[in-house]
């Protein structure tokens, strides 16, 4: 389900990141997915795409790349406790103002 009610006091921020990881699985394309039995209709309910995520954890990944569910874009998820901080960078942060967003 996309955003009911658009954030108007909180503050948030966008960060460009630098990670080194040792093993990550793509999971971005959508054929990937219906194969391990998500279909579009699993990418907003997390049952299933959490079920996925934890197997290739157990199988001792670093993270997953993954499409964003709200954007045409993929996301990096990071399993921070097999990750060392010292590979994950922070190059940029910007505030996000919610409604030139929108707009």
């Amino acid at each position: 389900m996309l955003e009911p009610v658009w954030p108007s006091k909180i503050l948030h921020e966008l960060h460009r990141l630098q990670v080194r990881l040792e093993r990550v699985y793509d999971l971005s394309d959508f054929m990937t997915l219906e194969r391990l039995g998500i279909t579009g209709a699993h990418i907003r309910n997390h049952v299933r795409t959490q079920e996925v995520a934890a197997a290739v954890r157990f199988l001792e990944a670093d993270g997953i790349i993954v499409p964003n569910a709200r954007h045409p874009s993929v996301n990096l998820v990071v399993f921070v406790d097999r990750a060392d901080v010292d590979d994950i960078r922070v190059l940029k942060s910007e505030a996000v103002d919610w409604n030139l967003w929108r707009q």
